[in-house]
C-alpha cells in the first residue's frame, strides 16, 4: 500500500506536506507498524482534507520544529504504554503469585526470556511469557482432563 500523491491548488503546501508524510512513513516503517484496518488512509484522507488547518499546522510542526513534532508522534504511543501498564499492574500481583508457586526451572526459564527486554517493558513481557506457559498448561473443554 503506498501513498497517495495529493494534488494542492496551493503548490506551497503540497510540498512540505509530501515531505512531511515521507518522514511519517519513514517513521511507520522504522517501528514496524502497519495499518490492519483497509479503511484508515481513506478515512485518515477525508479527516485531512474536512480540517485543512490541522493539516497546514502538523505541516508546519514538522517542517519548523522537527523535535516538536517527534514529541507529539511520542506521545500517543506514550498514552497508549500507560493504559497497557494499568492493566499490567493490576494482573502483576496474581501473576507473581502464581510464579512464585512454581519451580525453580520455570522461574528461572521465564526470567531469563524476558531478561533481553528494555526495563519499561519488562513487567508486560512477564506477564505475556506467564500467562503463556499458565494457560498452555491448563485443560481446555474438558481435552486432557483426567
Amino acid at each position: 500500500m503506498g501513498i497517495k500523491k495529493i494534488q494542492s491548488s496551493n503548490p506551497g503546501l503540497a510540498e512540505p506536506m509530501r515531505a512531511s508524510i515521507e518522514r511519517l512513513a519513514r517513521l511507520s516503517r522504522a517501528k514496524k507498524r502497519y495499518i490492519s484496518d483497509v479503511g484508515t488512509p481513506t478515512r485518515l484522507g477525508d479527516f485531512m482534507k474536512a480540517d485543512p488547518g490541522l493539516l497546514s499546522h502538523y505541516t508546519r510542526l514538522v517542517s519548523e520544529n522537527p523535535r516538536n513534532a517527534v514529541r507529539l508522534l511520542m506521545l500517543n504511543d506514550m498514552r497508549r504504554h500507560y493504559q497497557e501498564m494499568a492493566y499490567v499492574s493490576k494482573a502483576l500481583a496474581n501473576i507473581r503469585t502464581w510464579l512464585a508457586d512454581q519451580p525453580k526451572e520455570v522461574q528461572h526459564a521465564i526470567r531469563e526470556r524476558i531478561s533481553t527486554v528494555a526495563p519499561i517493558y519488562r513487567d508486560k513481557a512477564l506477564l505475556r511469557e506467564a500467562n503463556k506457559l499458565r494457560y498452555s498448561e491448563k485443560p481446555r473443554n474438558g481435552i486432557n482432563a483426567s
